[in-house]
């Protein structure tokens, strides 16, 4: 519930570079597995649409939206399929398995929803960034080896 009324919070402001407005456009629909969680989170953020769902049914995602979306509230022109922002929090993959249930999980989010960006939480996820480098930094190294 937490993330979720920071990031509602966040898409009711635009910026145009200079000055943050408040906007009646943006919102947020905190989405989780667990029956108790959402309960608890509507009681202390009913202001914020939860419901309980399967992330991993894309297509339940995308009906959700749309239910939502159809809130007088909710302007029409955001009503149309896919997500803008999507905030994958993947804590209970980080096992064994876990990175590479993550990148398919994700490759599944972005496939189906279509969104301009995905922002992940994830340990496993945290791990493999810190084990990469860029491509460029592994070139210069080469080239400098072969200039020796």
């Amino acid at each position: 519930g937490r993330t979720t009324r920071l990031l509602h919070d966040a898409a009711k402001f635009q910026e145009d570079g200079k000055t943050q407005q408040q906007s009646s456009s943006g919102y947020c629909i905190g989405v989780d597995i667990g029956p108790k969680i959402i309960a608890s989170a509507k009681k202390q953020y009913p202001d914020i649409h939860f419901a309980v769902g399967n992330a991993w049914r894309t297509l339940e995602l995308l009906k959700l939206k749309n239910e939502v979306t159809h809130d007088d509230e909710i302007p029409n022109e955001l009503s149309l399929w896919g997500y803008e922002v999507v905030y994958a929090d993947i804590g209970g993959l980080s096992g064994s398995d876990g990175l590479l249930e993550s990148l398919t999980f994700l490759d599944s989010l972005a496939n189906a929803l279509e969104p301009r960006f995905i922002v992940i939480k994830s340990m496993c996820m945290k791990r493999l960034s810190s084990r990469l480098c860029a491509f460029s930094e592994v070139w210069a190294t080469i080239q400098k080896d072969e200039e020796t």
